[in-house]
């Protein structure tokens, strides 16, 4: 299965104690491929940069 998901529903998905953590464990177990155009892919690059290590 083949999905799009908005960048605030993965966001949202990743905290472990998260209701919506299933939409995250499912994404890790190869339950379904996320697909993201280049409007999303950049939306996650302006919105929620990369922490510095």
């Amino acid at each position: 299965m083949t999905i799009v998901l908005d960048p605030n529903a993965l966001l949202v998905s990743i905290p472990k104690k998260s209701i919506y953590r299933p939409i995250f464990d499912a994404l890790i177990a190869s339950k379904f491929e996320l697909i993201l155009s280049n409007e999303i892919l950049s939306e996650y690059i302006e919105n929620y940069p990369a922490k510095d290590q």
